[in-house]
């Protein structure tokens, strides 16, 4: 790997500082829009403010009033947050708010950054994406970053509108394009944002969903046990740590194969696994979003008055979900009916929240904005589960390490009433994967179970975090549960610690995914990039699913390759004719060749290693390509063809 020199960590610093200012120019809205919670969303100003700047971009983006460029998108941010300190100045509020709001933003930002530069550091490790689904999701962002305008793009087949979930994509588009950051640092920096803003939120949410009851350095604490769960591993990852049963540079992958139907197996991920991979999959995107629902679920459950911004903060994971993760828009509207039915006393009926006419219009306008969104691809309807039922004690293979926490939250005598909820919501989750499950075409459960298990990863984190937490508090006998709670939790941790330590000191860092290719790659690549146009056609030979060498320009260029990865378009555009390339590549005449360019409507043709092992390319064809297009790159067998 190419070392990217003693100052690699520059383009993170920027980002760094950029989502500060993001957090100072937005704070107005996200104080407004989280003031029910007791910090009045002070913990959350970064997540809050990057929130708010993504939802900006979408609705400047959908409206066509700006160009994917630093200038434009700074310009919007800074103009938007004029009208919020305008509109909101800063309240006047007691001492104690005032001093619980500054501890909070200070806890909020620790979280953040040390989140934020641990993650630099051990990605910075192994900045390549090059293996698994990485490049899909690269594909995906250039993608984005290059829509100036309504649909995004298939930049892996000749730019018809996206039928895949990439709306998270685009939130991490914006973000470069903010920055004015290269797709290959772009890529890396887009995870760790998001691993940093994942673990804030998660900070933040354990700390409210635990808050009834405890001191305000109790909450911290539940803050911190929630970063704990959610960052942790299932049981048979750390008996894979410890040597047992696994071996290999990849001994990782097998903790998530761990449930079987059959011979099918269950892909059971949890979250930092899927951080360690790196594929940034809409399952990973999705998690800050849950966590929002949460949080905003929180707010509704504990507010005296709704009001716009209160519709608004329901609604807009839930629509965002729908988008990014469409398996988490279920849970996103199952949070606040479960926060609504928490609401419910005995004796005295439903305790309503005061309603502001402006409730309505921020429940709505998410809704009127970004719905709906025609989607192809893997759904084929939802079925009774005909793969049998599963034994409920294989679940420890899984969940075993949140079973102490949720035990401990059920000794809980006092407990609020939204946490019943949350977990009788998560234990309804498991239920319903028994039942039935959605069918596509893989034919099992497998999806099901992965996208639903992954979502109450999460709610367990946070029902765990606020169980052991009031542990912690509660008179002695129940206190000294405390102690095994603690130790067992750590062994969730030999997992990631022996993955995270290693990599944390690894040299030589780097940030740029080019740096592993060779030089000839990455000098090619660099130079179809700053050449090939947002919306250009690209001929290039079809791509193989999984193969990190094929569709390169379709992935990592502004441009459209005519067909990338057939089997994921077989299942994102089931029964669709795939581009035909092959008589480019073997015309017989110039001619010919002319007619096939016209025909395929192409502005750049490569002909590199990869082309001319599947179409045995003559001589003669390089000599017809040169008079009618130029050459603007060659080396080592890379040929690439430009339109005049």
């Amino acid at each position: 790997m190419h070392s990217g020199g003693p100052f690699w960590w520059f383009p993170a610093l920027q980002w760094y500082l950029g989502l500060h200012v993001l957090a100072l120019l937005f704070w107005p809205w996200v104080r407004k829009a989280l003031s029910g919670l007791a910090d009045r969303g002070a913990s959350l100003a970064i997540p809050g403010g990057t929130f708010a700047f993504i939802l900006l971009m979408q609705i400047v983006w959908r409206l066509g009033l700006g160009e994917p460029h630093p200038f434009w998108f700074w310009g919007w941010a800074g103009g938007f947050a004029l009208i919020a300190w305008r509109c909101f100045p800063p309240e006047t509020s007691c001492p104690a708010t005032r001093k619980l709001m500054i501890r909070a933003a200070r806890r909020g930002a620790v979280v953040f950054g040390l989140a934020f530069w641990a993650w630099t550091f051990i990605r910075a490790a192994d900045p390549a994406a090059d293996h698994t689904e990485q490049p899909m999701d690269v594909m995906w962002m250039r993608a984005a970053m290059a829509s100036a305008s309504p649909p995004i793009r298939d930049g892996w087949f000749s730019g018809e509108p996206a039928t895949y979930y990439v709306e998270g994509h685009q939130m991490l588009g914006f973000l470069a394009n903010l920055h004015g950051t290269p797709i290959q640092v772009a890529v890396n920096l887009g995870q760790i944002t998001w691993f940093a803003l994942t673990l804030t939120l998660m900070y933040a949410a354990a700390a409210q969903i635990a808050a009834p009851g405890l001191r305000d350095r109790s909450r911290s604490g539940a803050g911190v046990l929630g970063i704990l769960f959610l960052l942790g591993s299932n049981p048979v990852g750390a008996f894979h740590a410890l040597g047992f049963e696994a071996s290999g540079d990849w001994w990782w992958w097998d903790a998530t194969r761990v449930l079987y139907d059959g011979d099918i197996a269950m892909i059971t991920e949890f979250p930092f696994f899927s951080y360690w991979l790196g594929d940034n999959h809409a399952h990973l995107l999705g998690i800050p979003l849950l966590l929002l629902s949460v949080i905003a679920s929180i707010q509704f459950y504990r507010c005296p008055k709704a009001h716009f911004f209160t519709g608004c903060l329901l609604t807009l994971p839930l629509v965002w979900a729908w988008r990014t993760h469409g398996w988490q828009a279920p849970t996103a509207l199952a949070l606040p009916v479960a926060a609504l039915l928490a609401r419910w006393r005995p004796g005295t009926g439903m305790d309503l929240p005061r309603f502001h006419r402006s409730f309505f219009v921020g429940l709505l306008l998410p809704a009127l904005l970004f719905f709906p969104m025609g989607e192809g691809g893997l759904f084929q309807g939802v079925v009774a589960n005909d793969h049998g039922v599963r034994n409920p004690v294989e679940l420890f293979r899984v969940f075993g390490f949140f079973l102490p926490g949720l035990l401990c939250l059920c000794l809980i005598k006092n407990r609020p009433v939204f946490l019943n909820w949350v977990l009788l919501l998560s234990l309804g989750m498991l239920a319903t994967c028994e039942l039935v499950y959605v069918r596509d075409i893989f034919g099992s459960r497998m999806n099901t179970v992965f996208k639903v298990y992954y979502q109450v990863w999460i709610l367990f984190g946070l029902l765990a975090s606020a169980g052991l937490s009031h542990i912690l508090r509660a008179p002695r006998p129940h206190r000294l549960l405390a102690i095994p709670c603690g130790v067992y939790l750590l062994a969730a941790w030999i997992y990631p610690a022996r993955l995270a330590v290693p990599a944390f000191f690894d040299r030589p860092k780097s940030l740029d995914a080019f740096s592993v290719m060779s030089d000839t790659r990455r000098a090619f690549l660099l130079k179809a990039d700053a050449l090939i146009r947002p919306g250009e056609r690209i001929a290039e030979a079809p791509g193989r699913s999984y193969h990190e060498h094929t569709s390169l320009l379709g992935t990592w260029t502004a441009g459209d390759t005519l067909i990338g990865w057939q089997g994921h378009q077989n299942q994102w555009r089931p029964g669709v004719m795939h581009p035909e390339l092959i008589h480019l590549y073997t015309a017989s005449t110039e001619a010919r060749l002319q007619a096939e360019l016209d025909r395929l409507e192409v502005q750049w043709v490569l002909a590199g290693p990869l082309e001319k092992q599947w179409f045995a390319i003559e001589p003669e064809w390089h000599q017809w390509m040169r008079r009618r297009f130029d050459l603007v790159f060659e080396e080592q067998g890379y040929f690439l063809y430009g339109n005049p």
